[in-house]
């Protein structure tokens, strides 16, 4: 089988749907498909952990890069969260902000479409160009929802194959949109995170002092991931501990704003940010004690929970969204946005090693049995297949 990601960010972005992607394509790669990425090129190379496999093809188009500035997400963002309550004009920003990236990837598809049996997309956009092509040329493809988007699920609706990854965005498209997608759930490499590089390890232990402990957050930074509750909970806890560290593994357009904060909470030596991503956030996971995370709005999976979890840690998450039930009995839940019962949970951890122990052991405990990659990539190929061999049955009129 020959899979076409068709994904403008997954060449360059570190986001969770497109960690996701490259995830859930290395193992369909293990089982002998063939997968082709339709993408962009930056500064960073996400794919360069996948790229030596014989079977995976790469295909970088030509991008003006104008849409990756982060004054041009700030200033399209907040347009778009003004007009929330106007869907027409919602949907004519989102095509107006990747018209050159449909219209380039649009015939690429019409020229290449006899190298692939099937497309996979999980944005709106790259959805529409398929439904468009499809009038012309008849192209099997899979939507995937990777987070809950009122845009996004209505679309799909006209989508014969179409899995959400959690019940939480299901329950919202069954409820709200009338129509019930396959559920097809994320994994985690067990391997990965139970067998990480010692050396490194204890290399960043050192770094922070081997007899502190470190509080991680993983995580975009920008707004709705909530790190400024958590600097600020930071203060509050390290005033109690003096043996926390806390680290910040990530990059985005608040960076700066965050650092301003450490730096008025005179909190320099206590929280350090730092660009780490993708394979390398291994031992970062492996050397911490606790991890918190508590995104104020949009986190309808929490990835980053699955890799705490597969590393063994007790947990801080959030109680909104999908976070409570992705994070199960692994975890203290917190109120985004409270500074004071976020740092609670934090200090409570750190008083209470047996409940510590606890967590930590639900946590592996959970993550092998509901979060294991091999079954849930079986069920990703047969979905694959099926959409392949249903013939013309390519969208719902």
């Amino acid at each position: 089988m020959r899979i076409l990601v068709n994904h403008r960010e997954v060449g360059y972005f570190y986001g969770g749907t497109e960690n996701h992607i490259r995830e859930l394509s290395k193992l369909l790669m293990k089982k002998g498909n063939e997968i082709i990425f339709l993408t962009e090129k930056g500064e960073k190379d996400p794919l360069r952990f996948i790229r030596s496999n014989r079977l995976c093809k790469i295909k970088y188009l030509f991008s003006l890069k104008a849409n990756r500035s982060d004054k041009f997400k700030q200033i399209s963002g907040g347009v778009s969260k003004k007009m929330t309550n106007h869907l027409v004009l919602t949907r004519i920003l989102r095509i107006f902000s990747n018209l050159e990236w449909m219209i380039k990837s649009s015939l690429w598809i019409i020229f290449n479409h006899n190298k692939f049996d099937v497309v996979w997309t999980s944005k709106y956009t790259d959805t529409l160009s398929m439904r468009f092509l499809n009038k012309f040329i008849r192209i099997p493809y899979v939507e995937s929802l990777e987070g809950y988007d009122y845009i996004e699920a209505e679309g799909a609706k006209k989508v014969r194959f179409v899995f959400a990854i959690s019940e939480f965005i299901k329950g919202k498209c069954k409820k709200v949109h009338k129509f019930d997608p396959e559920l097809i759930t994320i994994g985690v490499d067990q391997h990965k995170f139970q067998s990480p590089d010692k050396k490194k390890v204890i290399e960043i232990k050192k770094r922070y002092g081997i007899k502190n402990r470190i509080i991680l957050n993983v995580a975009r930074l920008v707004k709705s991931k909530d790190l400024f509750s958590f600097i600020k909970a930071s203060k509050k806890v390290s005033e109690k501990f003096k043996d926390a560290i806390f680290l910040i593994c990530g990059d985005g357009e608040e960076k700066e704003r965050l650092e301003k904060l450490i730096k008025q909470l005179k909190l320099e030596r206590k929280v350090f940010i730092l660009s780490v991503f993708g394979d390398d956030l291994v031992e970062y996971y492996k050397a911490a004690d606790i991890f918190v995370h508590t995104p104020i709005f949009g986190n309808h999976f929490g990835i980053v929970y699955l890799e705490a979890m597969a590393a063994g840690l007790p947990l801080v998450a959030s109680n909104k969204d999908a976070s409570p039930d992705t994070v199960g009995n692994c975890a203290l839940l917190a109120t985004p946005g409270n500074v004071k019962e976020i740092s609670e949970k934090i200090c409570q951890l750190l008083k209470d090693k047996k409940l510590r122990k606890r967590l930590s052991d639900n946590s592996l405990q959970r993550s092998r049995e509901l979060f294991n990659w091999n079954k849930i990539s079986k069920e990703a190929e047969l979905f694959f297949r099926r959409a392949i061999y249903k013939g013309g049955d390519y969208s719902i009129n």
